[in-house]
This record gives C-alpha cells, sequence and structure tokens, in this order.
C-alpha cells in the first residue's frame, strides 16, 4: 500500500467513514484527516526505530589507503540515507566487518576500546581491529599497508513517508502494521478502549511475525 491507502484505511478503521474525500495527502480536507495523515507518517517512523530491521539493513564497502589509520564512513557512503555501520556478528563471537574479501576485522565500542589501545603494540599492517567514533569515524588498528577493500551492512535513516504514491520499504505483506500503530495512537488517550485494544492486539500480533522474519542474525553477505 502506498501513503494515500494506508492513510484512507486509517480512517475507516477508526470509524469515520469519510476515507473517500482524501485524495492527496499533501492536501487534506479536514484536520481530523490531517491528523490522520501525520499519524500514519509518524507511526512508519516509529516502526522502523524500533530495532535494526532486516529491510532497513544495506551493503557498503570502501578500500583502505596505504598508511591511512582514520576513515570517515559518512564521507566514503554515498548513500545519504547512511545511518550507522551495523557490524556482522556470525559465525564469530564479536562483532565484524570484512578485510580484502574473506578477513575478519573486530569492532570494538568506541569506550571500551579507550580502555584497552595501552595494551596492544600492532606494528602496521593488515588491519585486525576497527573503532567506531561517535561522529561514525572508522579507525583501523594497526594502520593498512595496503589498499584492500573494507566491507559491511550499514542501517539506513528512517524513511518518511511525503506522496500519494509513496510506498513504504518493509515488505507488502506487513504494510498493515503501519495502519495498526497509527489507529494505537489516535486510541491511546483510552487505552482501556475496545478499539484501543483491538489495535493493539492487531499490531502486536504483526509486529511478532515480523519481528521473527525481518530481525536480522547480521553474517557475513550472501549468507544472509
Amino acid at each position: 500500500m502506498n501513503y494515500l491507502e494506508l492513510t484512507q484505511e486509517l480512517i475507516d478503521e477508526i470509524g469515520t467513514d469519510d476515507s473517500a474525500i482524501l485524495t492527496d495527502v499533501t492536501d487534506p480536507p479536514t484536520a481530523h484527516i490531517r491528523d490522520c495523515v501525520r499519524w500514519i507518517n509518524k507511526s512508519w517512523v516509529s516502526i522502523q526505530l524500533q530495532t535494526a530491521w532486516r529491510f532497513m539493513t544495506e551493503q557498503g564497502a570502501f578500500n583502505t589507503t596505504p598508511d591511512q589509520e582514520g576513515y570517515d564512513l559518512r564521507a566514503l557512503i554515498t548513500d545519504p540515507g547512511f545511518r550507522r555501520l551495523m557490524p556482522y556478528t556470525s559465525p564469530h563471537k564479536q562483532r565484524w566487518i570484512i578485510h580484502d574479501g574473506d578477513t575478519p576485522v573486530f569492532v570494538f565500542d568506541y569506550l571500551d576500546w579507550a580502555g584497552r589501545k595501552e595494551y596492544l603494540d600492532l606494528q602496521a599492517g593488515q588491519p585486525q581491529y576497527a573503532v567506531i567514533d561517535p561522529s561514525d569515524n572508522m579507525l583501523l588498528i594497526p594502520t593498512p599497508t595496503q589498499a584492500k577493500s573494507i566491507a559491511f551492512n550499514y542501517l539506513r535513516q528512517p524513511q518518511r513517508l511525503a506522496e500519494n504514491a509513496d510506498i513504504p520499504i518493509l515488505p507488502e505483506e506487513f504494510h498493515e502494521i503501519i495502519v495498526h500503530n497509527a489507529g494505537r495512537k489516535y486510541a491511546g488517550y483510552d487505552e482501556a478502549s475496545t478499539q484501543y485494544q483491538r489495535f493493539e492486539i492487531e499490531y502486536a500480533d504483526l509486529f511478532m511475525q515480523m519481528s521473527q522474519e525481518q530481525t536480522p542474525n547480521v553474517q557475513v553477505r550472501g549468507n544472509q
């Protein structure tokens, strides 16, 4: 469903019986319908922020520069929707990214690394560790001496709906969850209401199904 269809369904679901008069989400005819348009968009954004969904994960890569230790991920990843790095989690017990096609580079939390770096004395060579600071700069340790690829997954920024034909990027079978979540927001002022409870049950059921299918076990590309 697109943005217009999602909003029309929400209007029908909450029982106001005026979905037919909404033909353009950019020009809602009443204040109530304008609220419905806004609730759908907010609902969709909030769902995307729930966890690191599989449908929001993209693949990225860049080449190292000999004798260069630090790399600005936001400058190297051309996707303006880049949000943050998503290291792989399997089969190793630590988070990792890929160096030169198949070699793991283990990713440390920035604050954890601050307490470990004094204990490592690594000469320049093939990177073994990566540290991501709060500004999305990647530090490769030891400093690479050759131009080799670094590959990883990354999480996208939430998609925001704007036009009638805009379609959420999650699989179509889960589009209804956006309506259910928006309905919860609409009926949330009275959590004891029958309407709220109906939206809550429908949302919870679909959220569980989506979590089982779309919560990634972030593995090596090609094995996902």
